[in-house]
C-alpha cells in the first residue's frame, strides 16, 4: 500500500432549547489505503433529554469509501 498520511476531525456543536442546553461532539480518523480506496471510524457524544428522562448516548461508526 501507498504511504498515505491519516487524516483526523474533531467537530462539536451545541444546542439550545427550552430548557437547557445539550452537548454533542464527536471525533474521526481516516486512513487512505489506494488513491481511490479509504477506511473510516468515528466516535459521536450526545446528552439527550426526552420525556423527562436524561442519557448520554454513544454512536461508533466504521466505513469504507470507494472514490471514483
Amino acid at each position: 500500500a501507498p504511504k498515505c498520511p491519516p487524516t483526523a476531525c474533531i467537530s462539536s456543536s451545541g444546542s439550545d432549547s427550552d430548557t437547557s442546553a445539550q452537548l454533542y461532539g464527536g471525533l474521526g480518523v481516516g486512513y487512505k489505503l489506494t488513491k481511490q480506496l479509504s477506511v473510516g471510524a468515528a466516535w459521536d457524544f450526545s446528552r439527550a433529554e426526552f420525556a423527562g428522562e436524561k442519557a448520554d448516548v454513544n454512536a461508533y461508526s466504521i466505513g469504507l469509501t470507494f472514490d471514483f
